[in-house]
C-alpha cells in the first residue's frame, strides 16, 4: 500500500496541475424531475445519433469476433500448432508488450491520420497479423511445430496483434467519447453516463454469442471429442484454421465498415 504522505503529495501535485482549468469547468446543473416515459424518450433520442449507432454496431461485430476467437484459439494453439501448456502461457505474456505498444502508438496514429482512419488502419492490421501465421503454414513457409522459430513467430503475432487490436479499441473508445459533444449540440443534454453504459452493455451482450458461434464452428468441422493433439487429421485442422481466419476477416471487416461510416471528423468536431 502507498504511504499516506505520498498520497497527500500526489493529491497536491495533481490539484496544482489542474488548478488553471477551474474557469473552464461547467457550472452545476440543477437536477430535473421528469416522468419515466420522458426518460425513455430522451434515452432513445440520445442513442439514435448516427455516430453512436455506427460505433455501437462496430463494437458489436468486434465483440462477436473476439468471443469466437477466444473460443477457437485454444484449439488452434493446442491442435494446429501443437503447443504445450507452458508455451501457451508464454504467448499470453506477450500480450502485455502489445498493450504497452498500443498505448504508445494509438494516440500518435490518431494525431497523424485522424481517429477514424487510425481505427480502420489498426483494425485492418490486427486482422492481417492474426491470419498471417496460418497462411504461412498453409503455404509451407512457417517453421515446423515444436521449434523455437515457430514460438518466436507466434509471439510476434501476439505482440503486434494485441498492439493493433487494443490500439483500435483505444481509438474507438475515444471516438465514442467525441459523440458526447455531438449529442449535446443536438439535444442540449450531456449524456456521458448513458453512452458509456450502452457501449459496455453491447460489448458484454455480444461476447457470449461469439463463444456460442465458436462451438458451432468446432462442430461444423467434425472436430473429434477428447482427441489427443497428435491424433486429429490434417484436413480437420485445416478446416478449423480457415474457420478461424474467416471469422477474423468477416467479423472485423464488418466492424471496419461501421467505423468507415462514422461521420465525426477532426474539422467538424473542432
Amino acid at each position: 500500500l502507498m504511504p499516506k504522505p505520498s498520497l497527500v503529495r500526489i493529491s497536491v501535485v495533481s490539484a496544482a496541475g489542474t488548478h488553471h482549468l477551474i474557469p473552464t469547468l461547467r457550472g452545476s446543473v440543477t437536477p430535473r424531475r421528469i416522468p419515466p416515459v420522458q426518460v425513455v424518450r430522451e434515452m432513445i433520442q440520445t442513442i439514435s445519433n448516427r455516430a453512436i449507432l455506427v460505433m455501437l454496431a462496430s463494437g458489436a461485430f468486434a465483440g462477436i469476433g473476439l468471443g469466437m476467437i477466444s473460443g477457437l484459439q485454444i484449439y488452434i494453439s493446442t491442435y494446429y500448432w501443437n503447443l504445450s501448456a507452458s508455451e501457451i502461457a508464454s504467448l499470453s505474456t506477450a500480450n502485455i508488450v502489445g498493450v504497452v505498444l498500443a498505448v504508445i502508438a494509438a494516440p500518435i496514429l490518431s494525431r497523424l491520420s485522424g481517429k477514424r482512419l487510425a481505427c480502420i488502419i489498426l483494425f485492418a492490421a490486427a486482422v492481417l497479423v492474426g491470419i498471417l501465421p496460418g497462411l504461412l503454414r498453409e503455404l509451407g513457409l512457417a517453421p515446423p511445430n515444436h521449434t523455437t522459430g515457430l514460438l518466436v513467430m507466434l509471439m510476434l503475432e501476439r505482440v503486434f496483434g494485441a498492439a493493433c487490436g487494443i490500439g483500435a479499441g483505444i481509438v474507438a473508445a475515444s471516438m465514442i467519447a467525441d459523440t458526447v459533444e455531438e449529442v449535446e449540440l443536438r439535444t442540449g443534454r450531456r449524456s456521458e453516463g448513458l453512452l458509456t453504459s450502452v457501449n459496455a452493455f453491447v460489448a458484454k451482450s455480444v461476447s457470449g454469442f461469439g463463444v456460442f458461434f465458436a462451438g458451432i464452428a468446432v462442430a461444423m468441422v467434425n472436430f473429434p471429442a477428447n482427441a489427443r493433439p497428435d491424433a486429429v487429421s490434417a484436413e480437420i485442422l485445416s478446416h478449423l484454421l480457415f474457420s478461424y481466419m474467416g471469422i477474423l476477416v468477416v467479423a472485423f471487416g464488418l466492424s471496419i465498415l461501421c467505423v468507415a461510416a462514422y461521420p465525426v471528423t477532426r474539422e467538424g468536431h473542432a
